[in-house]
């Protein structure tokens, strides 16, 4: 048995040890390896190569109109954002915050690591709830909860509401890697399981034509990242008491947008699909709301906000600390050691 046992383990650890150098392969080369990729598609499309064209253009559009439907072909859509994430993310922070950090004098290399990174956070917020807003501002559902329920299912989208909704969970899913590469956190447990939930949220909402709800909840949980991401930028840079005074708009903005309106949300997922008679399962005519459909959503809304929950916590402490004179210097998810820096 304990010779069995052996031959079983020793692939097993030379398998592990050939994805930990894999992995330190591609965080070495994050901008050449999906350069390379991106290359690829985009000279096999320019060949009329039709696997290549899914990766950039979006499928399943309507004869005569700027509307979509949705299908399999669309996960071509979403690893292209994947590898164009990845892409930009260390474009970006090499060729343009890397500078940029020199010139504000950081000298210290982990504070200019987490610069970097949470410089990238700030643009990539930034746009995304600018987008997502301007979609919701947009379509009936703006601040209107009765919306995601009339006339659903909501089977066929216009191009632009596509486009974030893929382009996001790629970037959600993108975003397993960046843990694997970045400084470790200290809370990336909670991390992982945030990732987890809001991948499994936004790709089953989408395949269930629930892409206005998915709407709603990706702006409302950007706005608060926004503030976030920008505290910590000003953190490293030294701007200690603009920080703290942006760490307060993130504490209101973070209980408004990720407790307040959150729940709201939850609240229609809960009682307006018999309000409006949606609970049936037919997938012929992309209907997939029964009961166990909701309970899914449900928990998973409901994981999302024990998480929110348990940072709340920590930002509490924080908001303590600087009531008493100190400043916002451990915000949310930085790592221990960033404590004595």
């Amino acid at each position: 048995m304990a010779s069995s046992m052996k031959l079983i383990a020793k692939p097993l650890h030379n398998l592990r040890t050939e994805g930990k150098q894999l992995l330190a392969f591609a965080a070495t080369h994050q901008i050449e390896l999906p350069l390379i990729i991106l290359t690829g598609i985009i000279l096999g499309d320019l060949f009329q190569i039709p696997a290549a064209e899914k990766f950039l253009r979006l499928q399943y559009r309507l004869p005569g109109e700027n509307s979509y439907g949705k299908g399999w072909d669309d996960l071509y859509i979403i690893t292209f954002w994947v590898v164009l994430f990845t892409f930009l993310r260390a474009a970006v922070m090499k060729y343009v915050f890397l500078p940029l950090s020199e010139i504000l004098n950081i000298t210290c290399a982990s504070k200019r690591t987490r610069f970097l990174e949470q410089a990238w956070q700030f643009v990539y917020f930034s746009f995304s709830w600018t987008l997502g807003m301007y979609i919701m501002y947009n379509s009936p559902y703006w601040f209107d909860a009765s919306h995601f329920w009339i006339d659903y299912p909501h089977v066929n989208i216009p191009y632009l509401t596509k486009w974030y909704y893929l382009a996001t969970t790629g970037y959600w899913l993108q975003q397993f890697f960046v843990l694997t590469v970045e400084k470790p956190r200290k809370d990336v447990a909670v991390l992982v399981i945030h990732h987890l939930i809001t991948c499994s949220l936004l790709l089953s909402s989408y395949f269930t034509n629930f892409t206005r709800i998915g709407n709603a909840v990706l702006c409302m949980m950007d706005f608060s990242d926004i503030w976030l991401s920008f505290a910590k930028v000003l953190r490293y840079v030294g701007f200690e008491t603009v920080c703290n005074i942006v760490f307060g708009f993130f504490v209101v903005g973070w209980v408004y947008s990720r407790h307040f309106i959150y729940a709201q949300i939850v609240y229609s997922i809960w009682s307006d699909p018999d309000v409006y008679h949606v609970i049936d399962w037919n997938p012929e005519k992309g209907h997939y709301f029964n009961r166990t459909a909701q309970t899914f959503f449900l928990s998973l809304f409901a994981l999302l906000q024990v998480l929110a929950l348990f940072w709340l916590r920590s930002i509490i402490g924080i908001v303590i600390k600087v009531l008493s004179g100190s400043n916002a210097d451990d915000v949310r998810s930085d790592s221990e050691d960033e404590k004595e820096e």
